[in-house]
């Protein structure tokens, strides 16, 4: 060895591992190569054997590895050995690599002489994957040599003298089942017997080409007449070669293989494709090649389950000169020969839908032959259609579902029928359709307008346009500007699932019953297009095709289309015979106000303005008297109309319709709508209307429809039943009603009103009509359910005004009592039921005289006053608890005051439910009511929980109007008087007042408290509520008259 040069990199998968690379000029025995290697940490090692001179000479120095020459490298997983000539490998050369996954064996034979594999080499190869020994000249592999490495996957002995196979695992005792891809291509392999594979039961991939093979070949450039049972016995087979034989048909075996990927069958003498020896692999083949057969004859469904074909090459198909039909639909296809399908002269169809093609070359369907008359290419990838790329004598050619975008000139086209459905078409112009197409269906694409005289001179019989984005069919892509047409021109057309807007300029295709429109010839107005004369267009599916209203928005069925629904936009227009339309003003000129939009039908008799939410310029220049002349209705939306003058709506007197919704109006003057005679419908909701006092209306007697929710209304005068004697719709729910209006309650003969979402009373009193009113009509009350009676407790307690003095669920909004008016009679009734009932039982009994419901309860003295039972009811935030307990009520309880804490002796009490439902418990009216005196501890915190509650707020307002108890307010830091609300700081200004921080706390505090309840216990008398003799403490209580109510 001359010297020894080697590289060492870092792995890129593990950085602390090294891969080595060795080039010598031979290898020597008494030469220690590895002497200092970093044994541990080599993953890859790579030995070359080079010499400057010519390779010739090189295979004459011959090299010799000792044994256990890599017994140190115990973590080596590659070892490749390359050009090193020796005679052969000992048993014990590769001893101590047992972590060995990959070895390679390249030119190791001397020149004339074969390699020399001795027994026993691999035995310690237990972990070995990979072998490759090629180019090696080796004539035999010992016959168990690879029975010890059980998880070899690739074996590699091409280019070797190998004259029978015979790769050492022939006597295993178990199978080989890891191997999977055998390579003896390159060998003299001169047969194959039967049992050569017997123990490879999972090989994918086997190449034997470039053998001597006669009986058996899975290669190509051999001998074989058939394909032996022993590769058609390989289950596990993704690619065979048999290219290049002598196979025929006749062969007598299937391959049993289920997953053969690519299968190469050219040069051989098949007369037909070989479907029954396929058949078991027909769905997982992607590359079938069969060129340089004999093929002749062939069914048209032969490769019609071929599921995941990708490619059909040149002349695959070609010469066969019986086939009239080629189905080829259901794969993978995705490139098609030009050459393919040359010369099938009897050749019709070609059916190669399903697949992949993205594109059709210039010469793949031109020379098919004289016949051919249809195409088929649905469900594929194809962008572009070229028509001059298809044979003249095409009649029929289907490219639905695909991606096309573009469509080339059909000058020489003789097509007739065309399908181009679901693609991505956006525009289409006449060049690009075929004369001659009699059935063109474009439905499905990307389509929203047709240029006039698209289809002129065209021999249109079927046109389906459905599904596309067209807003409008225009008639003159029918027919030309000068109204020329072939009048015996007639076309069936279905537009069915177009986003069509119901626009005047459709009117021809509603002009006649049934399904027929006519092409107009002459057009006497540039809008209204008249139906007489001209070619049919027979609109099939009238009753699926909608289009939509320009107002309302919705779908209407052209087959229910009015020639009122069908609107166009103006700005100005002059109705026809209009004769002062020079002139400024003019009644029969509409203009439409700036920022409105405005439409007409295409006779003028509708008119249709409407103003929605108009932007602040538009807006603040707005007049009704802008409005035009002749506009039949009126929609102001989202306007700011605060007063509708006398005469804004002057002389409009085909208005039917007149909607004015959410425009701040908060008054209408007299004589408003008077010179209105023909308006049907008044729309005000949504307005801040108070009252109509009928005036308002005066000479509107044609109205049927009046809308007035969601105003503040809180009467209607009865002046307006006269004024609109015809009335039989009015909405007035969310308003202000208390109760039933006059013109609700002297009027009988409503077709359908609503009244829900008003504040109606919930009372029997007689001057309450509301709830007797309810039950005669509930059948034209569309609202029954939201009509519930309210009562507002915290306005009761405070004004003295309610027949309702406890709260129920549900609490709705600053109401606390609100109940559905249906329940609320309801119970009412029974109420009634329930009291007539004990009068009866107790009719030999003294009648107890009662407050009925409708009696005002007031709060005076002349009331009962509760037993006494606390010295002092302590008001405080649950936060404070603490601090009360500790510096308060510790030393009051000490001094033996009876004390009621709020958030200690008030079980029903909680703040949480308490801010949730705004809710007043009764309960805590009574705690506070037994109390002597009630003590507020104002803090932060009390004014940010407690105080916002509604219950806190009302029990402790009830408490401060009783001018017989002592209210005292214990102020924390940072409280001031006057910071704090109006209901709070009223109380404190009548009440005392003392700082917790003030030194003279506790002597303020002990001299505006009451005498302790326990002063009577003192004196000799009970504590009430624990003895049956209460007399005394009324006496205190009350005077030596004690009230006969509390007796």
């Amino acid at each position: 060895m001359r010297r020894r040069r080697c590289q060492c990199i870092n792995d890129i998968l593990e950085e602390n591992r090294q891969i080595i690379t060795c080039k010598w000029s031979r290898i020597l025995p008494d030469i220690n190569l590895f002497y200092n290697f970093p044994y541990n940490i080599t993953k890859s090692l790579m030995i070359e054997c080079v010499n400057d001179e010519n390779d010739y000479h090189n295979r004459r120095i011959e090299s010799q590895f000792n044994d256990d020459i890599f017994k140190n490298f115990y973590n080596l997983q590659n070892l490749k050995i390359k050009n090193c000539r020796v005679r052969q490998l000992t048993r014990h050369l590769f001893r101590g690599l047992n972590n060995l996954r990959s070895l390679s064996l390249y030119n190791l034979s001397l020149k004339n002489s074969s390699l020399i594999i001795s027994d026993g080499i691999f035995d310690n190869l237990l972990k070995l994957e990979k072998l490759f020994i090629v180019n090696s000249q080796i004539q035999a592999i010992p016959s168990k040599a690879l029975c010890r490495s059980p998880n070899l996957q690739i074996l590699n002995i091409s280019s070797n003298w190998l004259t029978a196979v015979n790769l050492g695992v022939n006597d295993c005792i178990r199978p080989m089942e890891q191997l999977i891809i055998i390579d003896l291509s390159l060998n003299a392999i001169k047969s194959i017997a039967a049992n050569d594979f017997k123990s490879l039961t999972n090989i994918r991939q086997l190449i034997l080409s470039s053998n001597n093979i006669n009986y058996f070949h899975h290669a190509s450039v051999n001998r074989l007449n058939i394909i032996p049972s022993t590769i058609t016995n390989l289950i596990n087979l993704i690619s065979l070669n048999i290219s290049w034989n002598k196979i025929d048909i006749n062969t007598p075996f299937e391959l049993h293989a289920k997953y053969i990927e690519i299968l190469d069958l050219s040069g051989n003498y098949f007369n037909t494709i070989p479907v029954v020896i396929i058949n078991n692999s027909i769905n997982t083949l992607i590359h079938l090649k069969l060129t340089n057969n004999h093929i002749k004859n062939l069914n048209y469904t032969t490769l019609v389950n071929f599921s995941r074909l990708e490619t059909v090459e040149s002349y695959i198909l070609s010469n066969i000169p019986r086939l009239s039909r080629m189905i080829l639909s259901n794969n993978s296809i995705n490139s098609i020969a030009s050459d393919a399908f040359n010369k099938c002269p009897r050749l019709i169809e070609i059916d190669l839908s399903n697949n992949l093609i993205s594109h059709i070359t210039n010469d793949t369907f031109l020379n098919i032959g004289p016949k051919i008359t249809r195409i088929i290419l649905n469900n594929n990838l194809i962008e572009l259609l070229q028509w001059n790329q298809l044979p003249s004598t095409l009649r029929t050619i289907e490219l639905s579902n695909n991606l096309i975008t573009r469509i080339d000139s059909a000058f020489k086209s003789n097509i007739k029928y065309v399908k181009l459905d679901s693609n991505r078409m956006m525009m289409l112009t006449s060049e690009q359709i075929p004369s001659t197409a009699e059935y063109l269906n474009i439905s499905h694409n990307l389509l929203d307008n047709l240029p006039n005289a698209t289809f002129l001179n065209k021999s249109l019989k079927i046109l389906d346009i459905s599904f596309n984005n067209f807003n409008r069919i225009n008639y003159y892509s029918f027919t030309n500007n000068n109204n020329n047409n072939d009048g015996d021109t007639s076309i069936e057309i279905f537009i069915e699932g177009n986003p069509l807007i119901c626009s005047c300029e459709m009117n021809w295709l509603i002009s006649n019953d049934n399904n027929y429109a006519q092409v107009p010839l002459i057009s006497s107005s540039p809008l209204l297009l008249p139906v007489t004369g001209g070619g049919n267009l027979r609109i099939k599916d009238k009753h699926l095709a909608t289009c939509k209203h320009r107002i309302d928005k919705r779908n209407i069925p052209l087959l229910k289309v009015k020639d009122d629904d069908l609107l166009c936009n103006y700005k100005q227009i002059c109705e026809p015979g209009c004769i002062c339309c020079q002139y400024g003003n003019c009644d029969c000129k509409s203009k439409c106000p700036s920022g409105c939009n405005c439409y007409h039908n295409s006779n003028y008799s509708i008119n249709i303005v409407r103003c929605l939410s108009l932007n602040n310029t538009d807006r603040s220049n707005f007049s009704p008297k802008d409005l035009p002349m002749y506009a039949t209705n009126i929609f102001l939306e989202n306007m700011h109309i605060p007063i509708i003058r006398s005469h804004d709506f002057l002389g409009r007197t085909r208005l039917l319709k007149l909607y004015i919704n959410s425009s701040s109006v908060e008054e209408i003057q007299p004589l408003a709508f008077n010179t209105l005679p023909s308006l049907m419908l008044l729309d005000l909701s949504g307005n801040k209307l108070t009252t109509l006092t009928g005036d308002e209306m005066y000479r509107t007697n044609k109205v049927t429809h009046l809308f007035l929710n969601s105003n503040h209304l809180t009467s209607l005068h009865e002046k307006l039943n006269r004024e609109m004697p015809l009335l039989q719709y009015i909405t007035l729910h969310d308003n202000k009603f208390k109760n039933i209006p006059e013109i609700i309650d002297k009027k009988i003969d409503f077709a359908g009103l609503s009244l829900g979402q008003n504040p109606y009373r919930c009372d029997c009193d007689n001057r309450f009509r509301m709830q007797s009113w309810l039950i005669e009509n509930i059948k034209v009350i569309a609202d029954v359910k939201d009509i519930f009676c309210i009562e507002n407790i915290t306005e009761a307690f405070l004004k003295n005004d309610t027949t309702i003095l406890s709260a129920y669920p549900p609490n709705i909004g600053h109401e606390i009592y609100a109940v559905p008016m249906l329940q609320f009679i309801e119970n009412i009734n029974k109420i009634k039921m329930v009291l007539k009932a004990k009068q009866e039982r107790r009719r030999y009994k003294l009648p107890v005289k009662t407050v009925t419901t409708t009696t005002p309860i007031t709060l005076s003295s002349s009331s009962p006053v509760p037993l006494i039972n606390y010295d002092a009811f302590i008001s405080y935030s649950k936060k404070d608890e603490k601090f009360i307990n500790d510096i308060i009520c510790r030393q009051l309880e000490s001094e033996d005051y009876l004390l009621c804490l709020l958030h200690r002796d008030c079980p029903n009490y909680n703040t949480d439910c308490a801010i949730k439902l705004h809710s007043v418990c009764d309960e805590l009216i009574r705690q506070i009511d037994y109390s002597q005196s009630l003590i507020i501890v104002l803090t932060k915190n009390f004014l940010e929980n407690e105080w916002g509650t509604l219950q806190i707020k009302t029990s402790h307002c009830l408490f401060a109007k009783n001018r017989t108890k002592k209210l005292i307010a214990l102020l924390g830091d940072g409280i001031e008087r006057n910071e704090l609300d109006h209901e709070l700081g009223r109380i404190l200004r009548k009440n005392t007042c003392i700082r917790i921080n003030d030194p003279l706390f506790w002597n303020l505090l002990h001299s505006s408290l009451p005498l302790k309840i326990n002063f009577y216990n003192d004196a000799g008398g009970a504590i009430p509520g624990h003895s049956n003799n209460s007399s005394q403490i009324y006496s205190d209580c009350y005077g030596n008259i004690v009230p006969s109510n509390i007796i």
